[in-house]
């Protein structure tokens, strides 16, 4: 397994480590098609993807000794969540909008989180991962469900490594 798809595998095993606040991720899929309920609340059904950014930036080649290939590279992956809100009888749109948007935002910081305090994503010392600025969304329709919130939310890993751009 190459170290971008380590990566990959790292933090899809970083979301599973906490099932209580994220779905189960799907790798590389376009849109959401694992919808879950909420552990704590059925009405709120959520997914979650984890999206390769395609080939990493070479972004210096380290020097070292003489014969040392070390490179630095970066690697971008997006963690795509989209939750939908089932509104309870007279609940108006208003609420369940504000519903959807309160739950895409909690994860949002939950996910930062669990990021900020694996920096290493388990991977180790040569891996160092942050979390960007996450793009929102409402009312986003996907085939044969609710409107949901949708973030995308950047991770940028950046890995050390001998012959790491190989």
């Amino acid at each position: 397994m190459s170290t971008h798809e380590a990566i990959l595998k790292a933090i899809e095993a970083l979301i599973l480590s906490a099932p209580a606040l994220f779905p189960t991720p799907t790798i590389d899929e376009p849109e959401p098609s694992l919808w879950a309920p909420m552990i704590d609340n059925s009405r709120i059904v959520h997914a979650m993807m984890v999206m390769d950014g395609g080939e990493p930036d070479v972004l210096a080649f380290v020097r070292g000794a003489e014969g040392d290939n070390t490179d630095e590279i970066e690697i971008e992956v997006a963690v795509g969540y989209a939750v939908q809100a089932k509104p309870n009888p007279g609940q108006s749109s208003a609420d369940t909008r504000a519903a959807r948007r309160a739950q895409r935002d909690a994860t949002i910081r939950a996910f930062a989180e669990l990021i900020a305090q694996n920096r290493n994503l388990g991977l180790g010392v040569e891996v160092f991962a942050e979390v960007g600025a996450p793009t929102r969304d409402d009312d986003v329709a996907f085939p044969d469900a609710l409107p949901a919130a949708t973030a995308v939310i950047p991770v940028r890993v950046l890995y050390t490594g001998t012959d790491a751009a190989a």
